[in-house]
């Protein structure tokens, strides 16, 4: 497991999270992507009561940003009844190119319980995830 994330400086400058995401939504964001649960393949069980306690929000707040996220943002999905949670386009900033990723991004992904969330990373790596930048 790595003991930090790469937040990528265009972070601040990308548009989408520029004119759409708020002050919250940013915070809120920048937590899923670089929390103590995530992994190498984006998907990740995290629950609420977990995101309630490492975030300081209460259950209302942290539902609704997650809706928001999911609904406006489209950046990440979340299953309340697997409690995971799939950040979108995590492959394009925290995959490189070495020659055992996949094996290892597969390795995790086994776990995944939301059919649909393992079929969106495994897609993913198939299809050659690159390094990139932020939201998009």
């Amino acid at each position: 497991m790595a003991i930090y994330r790469q937040v990528y400086m265009t972070f601040w400058t990308d548009p989408k999270v520029v004119n759409d995401f708020t002050p919250e939504d940013r915070y809120f964001y920048l937590y899923l992507i670089t929390n103590d649960h995530t992994n190498i393949c984006g998907c990740y069980e995290i629950s609420i009561k977990q995101m309630v306690w490492e975030t300081g929000y209460n259950d209302d707040t942290v539902g609704r940003l997650i809706r928001r996220l999911m609904e406006q943002h489209k950046v990440i999905r979340y299953d309340a009844v697997t409690n995971e949670m799939l950040i979108h386009n995590w492959h394009k900033y925290n995959w490189t190119k070495p020659k055992d990723l996949r094996s290892k991004v597969r390795s995790v992904a086994k776990n995944i319980k939301n059919p649909s969330f393992k079929a969106f990373v495994l897609e993913k790596i198939d299809g050659g995830g690159t390094v990139g930048g932020p939201c998009r």
